[in-house]
């Protein structure tokens, strides 16, 4: 591109100017979109007789998400006396960049639209109000791409990039890694933690992304991805089936989600989240009714002169302590009394009738969100009024709402029977059962486990009667 020269050169023109090119989106890392502004601007300076010094130039960087511009920032530093630009919107789309540049006192000098003297008022108006144009253009453009985003999502297609953990790409279930999810949705309803979910993954042979082993944190992002249920999300809303196969029912996906987000799942006493001992956060101080944390650990000595260590629950305020062992030994042969009692009030009739059920709610929920697309369809076709949208979806919400309630119900009792199973396997084999899940087991037998004082001295044993039980209606 050529510039022909001015005649006469103007007075107030440079005789030496710095160029600032930057361009938002280098897919290829190429850099020719800023090679080609430094090119037109450089012949822009060539044609006028000026010297081009520094050269600043910030490539694949958006001058709108507030990432910082390495070459705009030092640009500001240095502070030339002009620049050339081969648009106002290259050194500045935002009002807050134009206003700091208009603080610099710089004289832009612009290929498509001249030369802007932000020393003077008029040049500042002029510069607000192209950058505020930009601006708009912008927001514009991004209420575009957020209107087509989301249509696309509503049809429910995958638009996958990288194939899920349980998937092939074409939608279908790779069925190894689905039958994990599976059982990792069924263990954390029943006080699994994502650690041992992550252990067992690793230990099988399966990676997550890019080849790395999984850890709590990638395996609680898996789960949570509303994909597990077939559904798409946008903008973290649920806004349309998938045209994919779903691992799980979507009220089991949205209680796991629930289990999995709930702030108070596996606290320590120091915050963490890593489950380290039976009781802790779970029994009380029967004077005070805060939670028994482990406060300290004893050496102790035996007849032979050996030490060993004995570590103990107690309330911080001091009013009542207990060694761990004895305590975690009392409470397992409580749970494992408590706990068929409460399996019989959960299951209800039978397992067969339970399982019936609990397709006929599935088959219920399906229907219900079919209606609920249907009833957009039609509102979209203006075959619907708002208003009667909106009265038929808040039915359908209430009906799909005490569908859900009943078929976390059903969860609940398949998950209670498993717990049998899983008490007896610890009893015999008492590595075998995760710590996560025996504390979900106390949380929902029982609804208080109180300890008072033990009696003192050497020779005092701790007293089983002051170790109170109280179970859940």
């Amino acid at each position: 591109m050529t510039h022909p020269p001015r005649s006469p050169q103007s007075p107030n023109e440079p005789s030496h100017v710095a160029i600032y090119a930057r361009i938002s989106l280098d897919r290829d890392d190429t850099g020719l979109g800023v090679a080609r502004q430094e090119e037109e601007c450089r012949a822009y300076a060539e044609a006028r007789g000026w010297t081009v010094g520094t050269v600043y130039i910030d490539n694949d960087v958006s001058a709108t998400s507030g990432k910082r511009r390495p070459a705009f920032e030092q640009l500001l530093e240095d502070r030339p006396a002009h620049v050339v630009v081969w648009n106002l919107d290259r050194l500045a789309r935002v009002s807050r960049d134009l206003e700091r540049v208009l603080d610099a006192g710089l004289t832009v000098w612009a290929i498509q639209a001249g030369q802007l003297d932000l020393s003077t008022p008029a040049g500042k108006a002029v510069a607000r109000t192209v950058t505020a144009w930009a601006t708009y253009e912008g927001d514009i453009r991004s209420e575009r791409q957020r209107a087509a985003y989301r249509q696309r999502a509503k049809q429910g297609g995958r638009g996958w990039v990288n194939r899920p953990f349980g998937y092939e790409l074409d939608g279908t279930l790779r069925e190894a890694e689905a039958t994990l999810l599976r059982q990792a949705f069924a263990d954390v309803l029943q006080g699994a933690t994502t650690a041992s979910i992550a252990r067992t993954w690793n230990e099988a042979g399966f990676v997550g992304y890019f080849g790395k082993p999984f850890t709590p944190h990638t395996v609680k992002q898996t789960m949570k991805n509303a994909r597990n249920a077939g559904l798409k999300v946008y903008e973290g809303e649920v806004v349309a089936r998938g045209d994919w196969v779903a691992v799980v029912d979507e009220p089991t996906w949205r209680a796991v989600v629930d289990t999995l987000t709930d702030p108070k799942r596996g606290r320590n006493a120091n915050g963490g989240n890593k489950v380290t001992t039976m009781l802790s956060g779970i029994a009380t101080c029967a004077h005070c009714g805060t939670p028994l944390w482990i406060i300290r650990t004893d050496v102790m000595k035996r007849n032979d002169g050996r030490e060993f260590k004995v570590r103990k629950y107690g309330c911080r305020k001091g009013h009542c302590s207990v060694a761990q062992d004895w305590l975690d030994s009392v409470a397992l042969l409580a749970l494992r009394e408590a706990l068929p009692r409460h399996m019989e009030a959960w299951t209800g009739p039978s397992e067969e009738a339970d399982a019936s059920r609990a397709l006929e709610l599935r088959a219920e929920l399906a229907t219900i969100e079919t209606k609920l697309g249907e009833l957009a369809a039609a509102f979209a076709a203006d075959l619907m009024t708002m208003d009667q949208v909106t009265t038929a979806t808040e039915g359908l919400r209430q009906r799909r709402e005490a569908t859900t309630k009943e078929l976390e119900s059903l969860t609940a009792s398949a998950s209670a029977m498993g717990w049998v199973a899983d008490l007896e396997t610890f009893f015999t084999l008492p590595d075998a059962l995760d710590l996560g899940k025996l504390r979900s087991m106390f949380a929902n037998v029982f609804e208080s486990i109180t300890v008072a004082q033990m009696p003192k001295g050497r020779y005092a044993k701790p007293d089983r009667d002051r170790v109170k039980f109280t179970p859940l209606a």
